[in-house]
C-alpha cells in the first residue's frame, strides 16, 4: 500500500532510490498525490525501466505519515 511506503519514507534516509516495480508503482501514487517529490524511470510494455529517486516528502506528506503513525 502507497500509505504503507510513504511511513517508511518518512523514517528513512533521502534521497531513496528503487528499482523495485510495486515501490515504483506506490511512488507514482505519491507523486501524483502531491505526498512526495520523486522523479521515475520510463516505461517500456507497462514496466518502469530504470531507477525512481524519492527526493522529499511534502508538508502534507509529512502530516499524513505522522498521523497513520499515531494510529498504528
Amino acid at each position: 500500500m502507497s500509505l504503507t511506503l510513504l511511513k517508511r519514507l518518512a523514517t528513512s534516509a533521502l534521497p531513496y532510490r528503487t528499482t523495485e516495480q510495486s515501490e515504483m508503482l506506490h511512488i507514482a501514487v505519491l507523486r501524483a498525490s502531491k505526498l512526495v517529490e520523486a522523479d521515475l524511470p520510463p516505461m517500456k510494455d507497462h514496466l518502469y525501466v530504470g531507477e525512481a529517486v524519492v527526493y522529499s516528502i511534502t508538508k502534507n506528506g509529512r502530516a499524513l505519515a505522522t498521523v497513520s503513525q499515531r494510529r498504528g
